[in-house]
């Protein structure tokens, strides 16, 4: 049998900030990110976005075309952890 030990985080949202853990270099979730951004960009909603994970390229060109955009690259789990427990929302 599996032990759950859950270890949630000491969350302490901000508002309006988000957060996404992924693949960038992997052409649906970099479409999907995109497309949000697109969406979000054209409603002037006034949010951050975090992206977290590989894909530097895609992640640096977000970042470029997004100025809510931020790319953090790949993250150790301490770091990770300190990010998350600010998103108010986790994109999946």
């Amino acid at each position: 049998p599996r032990l759950f030990k859950p270890n949630p985080l000491n969350w302490t949202p901000e508002p309006g900030l988000l957060g996404f853990v992924g693949t960038l270099n992997h052409q649906p979730n970099f479409e999907g990110i995109h497309k949000l951004c697109c969406a979000l960009a054209k409603h002037n909603v006034q949010i951050r976005l975090e992206l977290v994970g590989n894909g530097v390229k895609e992640g640096k060109a977000l970042q470029k075309e997004f100025p809510f955009a931020s790319y953090r690259g790949a993250v150790d789990d301490a770091t990770l952890q300190g990010l998350a427990r600010k998103w108010t929302f986790f994109l999946n």
